[in-house]
This record gives structure tokens, sequence and C-alpha cells, in this order.
């Protein structure tokens, strides 16, 4: 048996320690902050998905208060210590650092593509001995299913007796959307007469052609993760591999993750650090709605106020630049034809000038300088593409939406929210506004919408509490109660 990494640190050490294992950019972004809460009364030690991304990222967490860089060194291998040490030097010759930090990417995941099992193993002494070494109250993390560095981490903290906290870093994956993603891949398909699915059933499952599909890709990757022994669970689920806490935002992914096969006792319903900061403009709606209405409206467009979430289809390689502008200017086409306002927010990872084009298209469109987060509560009518987590806030908050699932991710989540209607194509995505453009029609789907928003105990801008209560170990089992099927209990920490 592997060594215990042993309690938390005791009296002496005051300030209990937290390892933060991220994954990719959208990790960073939506984690980073809970790490630096947490920081406010805890070492929080940084491990990054890669020596790439640590020499990417790692100087937004250089000089923080309570902030450590975890970094394995020539741990993982050669390769990937040359890519981030490239992507270091990238960073100094100004004109060379984008085709060098590609290059790095490229060498990196060649690496990964590789020797996945082997590069695991190789890293499995360096985590015990961080166990050891730090002796964490817990593990907090975005992910428990991909082949980055923190699996092998995951795994011997299982061994060890820490606990694993999830947090979702923004709309998980469920089975549906997870399967749709592998049939647009060839490289998931198990090949005909493989034995993988008799070896390894909770990671193979039958697509609806009747062609089996494994989780990782390609599916060599299976038995090569089970021999570096990080194989366990059920990957279909967020948390169903090596989570022992997976948190919620709010109901909807809270009962998804059970009805895909999570053990309710293993899921908190806590709310979220994008929640507060919604709860926070809400309160402020009425006057956050006049300051739009004043800054963007145009004389003549008396219409609904209207906030649009702008897919990344490009961005994430879904479409190419072509196809996913064109797709922009009729979404923008359709939502203009309502007479009203369109405030558009563009994800941190847009490029702003790339986009200035949007907001030339009619004087009614603006991009909005501010964080969506601060502002969608005052919005009318609310629209966003099918994977965004965005649908989530808008439903969170009570506001009509419409979401354009033209790719046809068709995630489950909000087929039970009646404030949240989906069109699939663009005639269903003309309806759905024509219907929202009839007073009487408006009227109930608004009432509809407010009546089903998140539990006030949600909106209460504590969530960030409850996030820590749970991470340091103060809730029990008890605290998520049965009753799924009209919403979980939130766990509250005491005032």
């Amino acid at each position: 048996m592997p060594p215990k990494a042993g309690p938390a640190p005791g009296p002496a050490e005051a300030r209990p320690r937290i390892i933060l294992a991220l994954g990719n950019v959208t990790e960073v972004n939506a984690l980073l902050p809970y790490g630096e809460r947490l920081a406010e009364t805890a070492d929080v030690h940084v491990l990054f998905a890669s020596p790439l991304d640590a020499a990417l990222f790692g100087s937004r967490i250089a000089g923080k208060p309570g902030m450590h860089l975890l970094d394995p060194g020539l741990a993982e291998g050669l390769s990937p210590w040359i890519a981030a040490r490239a992507a270091a030097l990238a960073r100094r010759i100004g004109p060379l650092r984008r085709p060098i930090e590609t290059a790095a990417a490229k060498l990196d995941a060649l690496w990964r593509h590789l020797g996945a099992g082997r590069a695991l193993l190789r890293l499995e002494p360096w985590c015990r001995a961080v166990l050891m070494r730090l002796r964490p109250a817990a593990i907090v993390t975005g992910a428990d299913r991909d082949l980055r560095a923190r699996l092998m981490l995951l795994r011997c903290a299982h061994e060890s007796g820490v606990r694993i906290v999830v947090i979702p870093a923004a709309l998980p994956a469920f089975r549906r959307s997870l399967v749709d993603w592998r049939l647009r891949d060839r490289r998931f398909r198990v090949p005909t007469g493989s034995d993988l699915a008799a070896r390894h059933p909770a990671h193979v499952i039958d697509g609806p052609d009747g062609q089996r599909l494994a989780f990782f890709n390609p599916s060599v990757y299976t038995p090569a993760l089970a021999q570096a022994g990080v194989l366990r669970g059920n990957p279909w689920v967020l948390g169903g591999m090596w989570g022992d806490v997976v948190l919620a935002p709010g109901r909807d992914i809270a009962r998804q993750f059970v009805a895909e096969g999570l053990p309710a006792e293993r899921v908190r319903v806590v709310g979220s650090l994008e929640l507060d900061r919604l709860a926070a403009g809400h309160a402020r709606r009425a006057e956050i709605r006049a300051a739009l209405i004043r800054d963007f409206a145009q004389p003549g467009a008396p219409g609904p106020l209207i906030g649009w979430s702008v897919h990344q289809h490009f961005e994430h390689d879904l479409l190419p630049a072509a196809a996913s502008d064109r797709l922009m200017r009729e979404v923008a086409k359709a939502l203009l034809s309502l007479g009203g306002v369109v405030v558009a927010s563009l994800h941190p990872k847009m490029d702003p000038a790339r986009y200035r084009w949007l907001a030339e298209l009619d004087p009614r469109l603006r991009i909005a300088p501010d964080r969506l987060d601060g502002w969608l509560g005052a919005c009318d009518l609310f629209t966003a593409a099918g994977y965004s987590s965005t649908i989530g806030w808008a439903a969170a908050l009570g506001v009509p939406t419409v979401v354009y699932d033209t790719l046809q991710f068709r995630d489950p989540l909000f087929d039970a929210r009646p404030g949240v209607r989906i069109a699939y194509d663009g005639a269903g995505y003309a309806t759905l506004l024509e219907a929202f453009a009839d007073p009487r029609e408006r009227a109930a789907w608004t009432a509809a919408a407010a009546a089903d928003g998140e539990a006030p105990e949600l909106l209460d801008g504590h969530s960030m509490d409850r996030v820590a209560s749970v991470v340091f170990g103060q809730h029990t089992v008890a605290d998520v109660a049965g009753g799924w099927t009209t919403g979980p209990a939130v766990a509250t920490t005491p005032a």
C-alpha cells in the first residue's frame, strides 16, 4: 500500500494547504478566482496542466499572497520541459512569439499522444512526494477525466485519503454531447473485434449507430491509462472517476449529475462565483437597465433589451471563420427584427478587434465593454449558442432565453426549464423570436422564466463560503438530502 498523506497541518501550521489542479485555459480562467479566494485562509499550490501551461499562465499567480506554483520540472519527461522552455523564450521574442508557442503546443500534444501511460507513470513518484510534503486538506480540480498530469495526482491523492473536490469550470459536457462529439471523430471509435469493452466496460458505450465509442481519444489510450492505474469509475459524468465531492452551481446541473450516475450524496449544490456576480448585478437590475438603455438605445427603438453571448464556434474549431461569422450575421439580423436593442458580449478568448465589424452592422447592436454577469439580469431576453454556460446564468436569474443549437449539441440540461427554449436551425430560431414578439406570449414566457429562477439561497452572494466549507471538509453526506425531483437541498454555511 502507498504511504498515507497524513492529516492536515496541526496548530503550529495554522493555514491549511490546498492543491488546485488545473486543465485547459477555460479551467485556468474559471478556477483561478476560486484559488485566490481560498488563498485568503489557506496556502494554495497550483498545478497547471503541463509545464507548457505553467510557462504560459504562471505569471497569473506570481506574487499573489498564498499562491504557489507546483512545478514537476523534468518529472514529466524531456519533451514537455523543452516545450515549456520554448514558450517561456517566445514571450521574450516579440514577433516570433505566436509561431514558437504553436510549435511548442504541438510538441507537447505529440508527447502526450505517444506516451500517455508511460508519462503518467513517470509522474507517480513526484505526485507521492508532493502529497507527503504538503499534506493537503484537499485537492480542488475542474475535471477528473483528462490526460493531464493531474490524473496521476488524483489517483495518488485518492490512495492517500486526500479529499478531491471537483468544481465544474463551465457547463459540464454530459453524456449526450460527449457521444455526439465522439461520433464526429473516428479516432474515438473502437475497432471491430477489439476486446476493449470487455476489459474496460465503463469506458466504452454503444453509439446510436451501433458503433462502440471509447471515452478517451484515441481508443488505444484506454489500456495505456489502465496500465498507469488511473482508470476508475465512470468517465462519462464529471467527477465519476476520482471525485469525492462534485460541486454543482444550481439544481439543473445537480439533477443531471445524479441522472447520469453520480451518487446523490457526492453532489453539493453551492452556487458559484459567477452566480454571486450575477446576484450582485441582479439586485441592481433596474439601475443597470436604465444605464444600458441610456447608453445604447436608439431613437425609434422602443423594443426589448436583448443580451447576446456571442458564440465561439471559430475559437473552438467548430466552424471555419467564414461560416461562424455568417451565423453571427444571421443571429444578429433575427434579433434586430424584434425592434429593440441588442447588447452583445464577447468571451474573453475572443479578439475584440476581429469582431469590430459586428458592432458596425446596425446602430442598435452594441458590444458591451463590461462583463456579461454584471448586466445579464437587466435584459428582457437573452440568447446564446447551445453549449454556452451563460444559458444557466440566464435561467438562474429568470430571464427568458432562446438557444440556437445549430451544431446539434442537444444537451438535456435545460429541457425542463420553462424559461429556456431551444432552436436547432434558423427557421426554428425565427419562430421562437416571433413568439416572444407577441405581447401575450411574451408575458407568459417571462412569468414562467421568473418563477423558475434559481432558489433565493443561491443568490445570496455567499457561494464562496459554501465552496470553502466543502473544500475544508466542514460538511457531511447528510448535507445533501434526497428529493432530487424537486431540487436538492442547499448546503449553506452558518453565519
